[in-house]
């Protein structure tokens, strides 16, 4: 979580936060084979793309 949400951070427009997490969320989804269905993101669904994130951005 913490690398996304300090993504995140160095942003202080909140549509502008909205708009990458979206992005983040299309590219993990295609990475990885997920299908949405919704549109708004469950808490589920935000712990799995937290999980995404550190699998493909290992820690160096």
């Amino acid at each position: 979580m913490p690398r996304i949400a300090d993504f995140f951070k160095t942003y202080s427009v909140k549509s502008t936060q909205g708009s990458y997490a979206a992005g983040l969320r299309a590219f993990f989804s295609f990475i990885y084979g997920i299908s949405r269905k919704e549109k708004r993101v469950s808490p589920e669904e935000k712990v799995k793309f937290v999980q995404f994130a550190d699998r493909y951005f290992p820690e160096e």
